[in-house]
């Protein structure tokens, strides 16, 4: 803006020539206010359509991942006019399957798109670790391969499919925790040892991990054994008494039949997976708990369990 400075000898041209200079001042301030309104007006333009874009690429994000997810109901219904993949660890029979195509189509997708997002937060031994020498042994070898999983496991949470929760219901409450928070109960998948109704345990959403006690941490040395014609005992047990079984199946078989081995607990020097690999068949009464690790041992070992 400029500016004149009169005296008292001005003329009437001098007046005119000052007001219409005002004027141009003063224009050129709003045409300046005015810019500067443009200017501002631009920005948040552009700040809403930056905003905008962020929402528009999280969805998409989630469009892409349902979308795929599509792909493969589309390919599992498909399956059974679809050639399918050599899968040498594909065996096409057996009554387990309801639709074995179906299954193994589903089996494969789910190796090829399945993503895991592991929450990084907490500090050991009440998060990011677990059991993997007991009985709740395959809690911890889980939390501890999906920490160092590099297929499944994703970085990305945008990614994923389900969020995983790294704790073992074998530290503290475990079983309880989830019911600390009612969302939680209500939308989580609990991944438990101990499947048991009593502790609210609900087979409807939930899923169980095959117990094994591990005593090494590894299954090293404990899978296979001789085929069934090569095996001396026709029946093992070695156990705790406990239930409303166990002490039936003992008081008739306890150290009464060679064929028949049953133990409340092992002599000494007896290995209890060795006797596993002689024995035709494993009886597995069950005791106070819902599971068994010898569910397990008998398929690691080739043992029919009964």
């Amino acid at each position: 803006m400029r500016f004149l400075l009169l005296t008292a000898s001005s003329s009437s041209s001098l007046l005119d020539f000052q007001a219409a200079d005002i004027q141009e001042s003063n224009a050129s301030e709003e045409a300046e206010e005015d810019l500067q309104i443009s200017g501002n007006e631009t920005r948040i333009a552009s700040m809403d359509l930056s905003t905008k874009t962020k929402r528009q690429k999280r969805h998409s994000n989630l469009e892409r991942l349902e979308a795929a997810l599509q792909n493969a109901r589309s390919a599992i219904k498909d399956a059974n006019f679809r050639t399918q993949p050599y899968d040498p660890e594909y065996i096409p029979m057996g009554p387990m399957y309801l639709n074995s195509k179906v299954f193994h189509r589903s089996y494969l997708e789910m190796e090829k798109q399945f993503k895991v997002f592991v929450y990084e937060e907490g500090e050991p031994p009440i998060f990011h670790d677990g059991p993997c020498k007991n009985i709740y042994s395959m809690e911890g070898n889980f939390i501890h391969s999906m920490e160092l999983d590099k297929q499944f496991r994703t970085k990305d949470p945008d990614k994923a499919h389900v969020y995983f929760l790294p704790f073992s219901s074998y530290v503290g409450q475990g079983p309880h925790t989830s019911f600390a928070i009612p969302y939680l109960e209500k939308n989580s998948i609990r991944a438990l040892c101990n499947a048991n109704t009593s502790e609210r345990f609900n087979p409807m959403k939930d899923v169980s991990f095959p117990e094994i006690n591990l005593l090494t941490g590894s299954t090293t040395g404990l899978i296979g054994g001789p085929s069934p014609s090569n095996r001396s005992i026709l029946a093992f047990f070695a156990g705790r008494l406990h239930g409303p079984i166990r002490p039936i199946l003992l008081e008739h078989w306890e150290n009464k039949d060679d064929d028949i081995r049953v133990h409340r607990q092992l002599p000494k020097g007896v290995s209890y997976n060795e006797m596993m690999r002689k024995s035709k068949f494993c009886l597995c009464p069950s005791g106070y708990e819902v599971a068994s690790p010898r569910i397990v041992e008998a398929l690691y070992t080739g043992v029919c369990q009964c």
